[in-house]
């Protein structure tokens, strides 16, 4: 379910997410036990499921581990870009969903994260997170065309929603992260 739209450009969205401490998940899913074995629960880029929009994946994934339980808590978000601008600025869309738990489903040999079926609690916690670290200019709620309140998702699980798609006017300019360091999850 899209429930997140940013007006931003492509360098101000990046920088936005990089300075409230979000980090791009790897794209391939090959190495996922190789990276298991040896990072165990430190392994913060683990990989998630590509999912379609406009017909074709995400432009962006990001998560947000949970420091408790890093590989099967996190929050996290997948990114398109719409083509649509307004005012000169990008305009983007956006599923985000929380992560509190791993399964593994034998009969497909495959791992799944349990996901917090209220997704608006996810919508509203990343405002919140990218607002704390002063990324936002601007944010409204916006009544969808075609309201969803409820469903399920790619593996089944159910989920609901008020239906609101939360527009967030990310801060232009967002200072570079080139040459920042990663120190016991703080940047220096």
């Amino acid at each position: 379910m899209l429930n997140l739209i940013f007006q931003a450009k492509e360098e101000d969205l990046q920088g936005a997410f990089a300075q409230a401490g979000w980090l791009k998940v790897e794209k391939s899913k090959r190495l996922i036990f190789w990276h298991l074995l040896w990072q165990r629960e430190h392994y913060t880029k683990l990989p998630m499921d590509r999912l379609y929009v406009f017909g074709r994946a995400q432009d962006y994934s990001y998560a947000l581990p949970d420091p408790r339980s890093i590989v099967a808590r996190r929050h996290h978000l997948r990114i398109w870009k719409t083509g649509r601008v307004v005012d000169g600025v990008p305009l983007w869309v956006a599923a985000a969903t929380h992560d509190v738990s791993i399964q593994f489903v034998k009969h497909k040999f495959r791992l799944f994260h349990t996901i917090d079926p209220n997704v608006d609690a996810e919508r509203d916690f990343i405002a919140g997170n990218l607002s704390e670290a002063k990324q936002l200019t601007r944010e409204e709620y916006v009544n969808c065309p075609e309201p969803v309140s409820a469903a399920q998702t790619a593996t089944g699980q159910p989920y609901y929603s008020d239906s609101r798609m939360l527009l967030l006017e990310l801060q232009p300019g967002a200072p570079s992260l080139a040459g920042a360091t990663q120190v016991a999850g703080k940047l220096e």
